[in-house]
């Protein structure tokens, strides 16, 4: 059990959840530890990179995995000492010199003795600021919209805007097939680190690195087979049984052309409305989580007119603490059903969800790559997601990171591409929660988004009032709202009706 868990599951209820949930997984799943593998000539890839391999060779040139990390350098910066750190965190992560080729049909990872990266230097201090901005803007684009070759690499890449002589950007980019969320973090931790210690003349205090993301990879082949194979398959066979797709109301149909441009739409909840909610959440045992998931896939039922919400959300799939250290691609789509009955009270859903979570993360490590690969869930079309809408709640993240001379600020992206259909992000915060949605722009009008998330609130408040209230009694739209849509309506009949009138005179 990760020392993480006491800090991410912090009441009694939810920290016996995750020891029954780990409990379990390593009794019916048997995990066998993860060790330094023995080295073969052809290393495979993991099932995730796999995806992502196949992905980059069906849109060759596609800039939709790389993700391109903006921090703001305030301070006495010693580029020299900047860029030794980044070749210090190469030489230490094996997957930051990895490149992938196919050997006898199969793509393989091929680990470099070296890799080059440079750090160039682009002085925009003779600029005004607001010509920096737009010329900063330019460039941070530039840098987002340049692919990477997976054969050749490199895979990650960094620059350094001089703004001031104490103000500096640095751009860091690296495709999602060695990186993710959870590896970003583990990046900025060691490069502070590495950057006092290597200013202050001293060698790297960073432990070496117990294993590498090769040995993941071999690791994942090894394990998951035969029995332990069959024992996963079984479980997502029944879990998706007979599932549907979930058809949003779009304004046009899927295309290959423009389909990842993505547009972000932020919101805040209310403090007093997240307080609400992390107290029903006590009470009912569960954590803050499964609450937002069940509301979540009851708004999802009223906008769609489904009843069978299939979802996915991402888990970091790092159930082991050597894995913790490492940057790589670990994280995994975990698929997520939910029958919405409307003749059952929220509180009565909230543990049905409560008891197939626990279930499902027990079987996490199956890889989402799988269950594509066996069909397990169906779309209409070939171009339509297999998995149109994503949910994740999200920890606080550090926005800033200080030490002597020098603060990293880690500012928000810019360049936003959608992965999904409609992803909703939601964060803990010290005021409570907020959320942002990433759309394909060429399927929603922000309007609609907005209207949605509005709807979405008034369903949270509606669920902290009456917990023990119908389905189908819960609320997602104010009185006012009501009101304004009947009188819509009511125009909409008036004007049909005179054009009929209008029609029969003419007759």
């Amino acid at each position: 059990m990760p020392l993480r868990a006491v800090f991410e599951d912090p009441t009694i209820a939810s920290f016996a959840q995750r020891v029954e949930s780990t409990r379990r997984l390593g009794e019916e799943i048997q995990i066998s530890p993860l060790v330094p593998m023995k080295r073969t000539k052809a290393i495979p890839i993991s099932f995730a990179q796999r995806r992502l391999w196949l992905l980059h060779h069906l849109e060759p040139g596609s800039t939709t995995y790389l993700n391109t990390e903006r921090f703001r350098l305030l301070g006495l910066l010693d580029i020299k000492v900047l860029e030794q750190c980044f070749w210090e965190m190469i030489r230490r992560h094996e997957i930051l010199r990895t490149t992938f080729e196919m050997l006898e049909g199969q793509p393989i990872q091929v680990i470099r003795e070296t890799c080059h990266c440079s750090l160039p230097l682009i002085d925009l201090t003779a600029l005004g600021q607001q010509a920096q901005e737009t010329v900063a803007q330019q460039l941070v684009k530039q840098e987002a919209e340049q692919p990477c070759n997976l054969e050749q690499g490199p895979l990650l890449r960094a620059s350094l805007l001089r703004l001031q002589r104490q103000k500096h950007i640095l751009l860091v980019t690296q495709h999602h097939i060695i990186s993710d969320g959870w590896s970003n973090a583990v990046l900025l931790r060691e490069m502070t680190t590495l950057y006092l210690a290597f200013t202050n003349g001293q060698t790297s205090p960073l432990a070496p690195l117990p294993i590498q993301y090769a040995d993941y990879a071999l690791w994942q082949r090894q394990w998951l087979q035969g029995k332990v194979l069959h024992k996963h398959l079984q479980y997502w066979q029944r879990q998706l049984q007979g599932a549907s797709p979930l058809e949003l109301p779009t304004n046009v149909q899927h295309s290959v052309t423009s389909r990842h441009q993505g547009a972000q739409y932020n919101f805040t909840l209310p403090t007093a409305l997240s307080t609400a909610l992390t107290s029903l959440s006590r009470k009912e045992g569960v954590t803050l989580f499964m609450t937002l998931l069940c509301a979540f896939q009851i708004w999802l039922s009223r906008l769609t007119h489904q009843t069978n919400i299939v979802i996915g959300t991402d888990v970091a799939n790092r159930t082991q603490r050597e894995t913790e250290q490492l940057i790589g691609f670990f994280v995994n789509l975990l698929v997520l059903r939910t029958d919405i009955g409307r003749d059952q009270c929220f509180q009565e859903l909230l543990q049905k969800v409560r008891k197939s979570l626990l279930e499902t993360y027990t079987y996490q490590g199956f890889p989402f790559e799988l269950i594509v690969e066996h069909s397990l869930l169906t779309r209409k079309k070939v171009q339509d997601p297999i998995i149109p809408v994503l949910f994740v709640l999200q920890n606080m993240q550090e926005q800033a990171v200080q030490i002597p001379d020098l603060t990293w600020e880690i500012l928000p992206p810019e360049n936003i591409a959608a992965r999904f259909d409609l992803a909703l992000f939601l964060q803990e915060g010290p005021q409570g929660l907020s959320g942002s949605v990433v759309y394909r722009a060429a399927l929603f009008e922000r309007s609609n988004i907005a209207t949605w998330m509005r709807q979405f609130e008034v369903l949270l408040s509606s669920i902290v009032a009456r917990p023990d209230a119908l389905i189908e009694e819960l609320k997602i739209s104010t009185n006012e709202e009501k009101e304004a849509k009947l009188a819509q309506q009511a125009s909409r009949a008036k004007r049909l009706r005179t054009i009929k009138v209008k029609e029969f005179e003419i007759d």
